[in-house]
């Protein structure tokens, strides 16, 4: 008996790494943390969580999901996107926190349907002004980067309720000019610094 017991508790840990199960809109989904098992069936596969993997580049396979409405790449070594990326039509939930991103990938800016992007901690120098595309965004997560300018593009992110900032130096100046651009929007910032504007 310890043995069977043994064993389903084994299972029942290695399971829980391939994928677990979430709560979308009151509907219970599973999210699949293991490329290989969620390819299996790729049609079923609404949520896909591929944190600290290694990936030096973005996996293709992943195109195939075709129902995909989040993935978080997090904690991985990427620093580009593919444009095909745009076949993810029903991708809301975008996370590519802690990578190798200088520019922001352009290619992200082709998703729709995308509410909520988080690029934090990477070293991104920019926001480009193709983000104007991405007229769903509700949340934008910025955090620990390197920007210093922010396009006027922001402004007709009508959806935007949510832009974060902290950890990146923005004179006091530029944070007030910042609020003031977008009135609708809670933008989170740490404490102005003294550095030139």
């Amino acid at each position: 008996m310890k043995n069977v017991l043994k064993y389903f508790l084994v299972f029942l840990i290695f399971s829980s790494l391939l994928s677990c199960a979430v709560y979308d809109n009151g509907v219970k989904v599973y999210v699949f943390k293991d490329l290989k098992e969620a390819l299996k069936t790729p049609e079923k596969v609404t949520h896909l969580k591929l944190i600290k993997k290694k990936y030096t580049k973005f996996p293709l396979g992943i195109l195939k999901f075709t129902n995909l409405k989040s993935l978080d790449l997090s904690k991985n070594e990427l620093d580009s996107i593919p444009k095909e990326i745009s076949q993810l039509i029903n991708l809301e939930v975008l996370k590519l926190n802690k990578n190798n991103f200088i520019w922001f990938p352009l290619e992200i800016c082709t998703l729709n349907s995308l509410e909520e992007l988080s690029l934090n901690n990477n070293e991104l120098e920019n926001i480009p002004k193709e983000i104007v595309n991405l007229d769903n965004l509700i949340k934008l997560d910025l955090w620990s980067n390197n920007i210093t300018k922010f396009p006027e593009e922001l402004t007709q992110l009508v959806k935007l309720k949510t832009l974060d900032l902290r950890m990146i130096e923005i004179p006091e100046k530029k944070q007030y000019e910042l609020k003031e651009m977008l009135p609708q929007v809670k933008v989170y910032m740490s404490n102005s610094c003294n550095c030139a504007p």
